[in-house]
Parts: C-alpha cells; sequence; structure tokens
C-alpha cells in the first residue's frame, strides 16, 4: 500500500512538474499494451516502440526539452504507473505525464 501511495505521488509530481504534456482520446489499445507491459507480457522494448509510434503519430503530443543520450532503462514507477492506468486506477493524464517524463530525460528517444 506505501508503494502504491508513493508512486502516486510522484506520478502527481511529475505532472506539476510537466503540465504540458497531453492526450486526447488516446485508443484502447494504448491502455491494453500499457496493461500487458506492467504485467510483463510483452518486453520494455515493444512497450517503448509503441510510445514512439503514438508520439510520431501525434496521439500523444509531449513538449520535448533538450534531451541527452541515456542507456538506462524505463524506471519501475513507469510500469507501475502503466498498469494502475490500464486497471482505471489513475486518470490518463498521469500516465501521459509519466510519457513526457522518459522523453524529457532521455530514456524514450523520439525521433
Amino acid at each position: 500500500m506505501m508503494h502504491h501511495l508513493l508512486a502516486v505521488l510522484i506520478v502527481s509530481l511529475v505532472g506539476l512538474v510537466i503540465p504540458s504534456a497531453f492526450a486526447e482520446n488516446v485508443p484502447d489499445w494504448v491502455k491494453n499494451t500499457a496493461g500487458w507491459w506492467a504485467t510483463d507480457a510483452i518486453s520494455e522494448t515493444e512497450f517503448v516502440n509503441a510510445i514512439e509510434f503514438l508520439v510520431n503519430e501525434n496521439i500523444i503530443q509531449v513538449s520535448v526539452i533538450q534531451t541527452s543520450e541515456t542507456s538506462q532503462g524505463v524506471p519501475d514507477w513507469v510500469k507501475n504507473t502503466a498498469g494502475w492506468w490500464a486497471n482505471g486506477e489513475i486518470p490518463e493524464s498521469a500516465y501521459v505525464n509519466a510519457i513526457q517524463y522518459l522523453i524529457n530525460e532521455g530514456i524514450i528517444s523520439i525521433r
């Protein structure tokens, strides 16, 4: 329970720091993909590829800040966020803000 509260707090703070991310009518398959990744049904690479597609097709619009290359993986809290969103426990905006964070930190690079 404590981990859940901490992650919700982190997601909320990310939402305050990165208010420019937004999504309108994100397709259902995106929620399915997030849920599959959260339960390890798909790999992190497949999840990242789906996020890149969403951003490149303007399904999720983010403001990209200057990023540096990084080799770090997606943080566990983002995986938790994906699962909570897929289960309807948090709003879509929290999930989109987590994606914004990944892009701005250079964890996911958009081409």
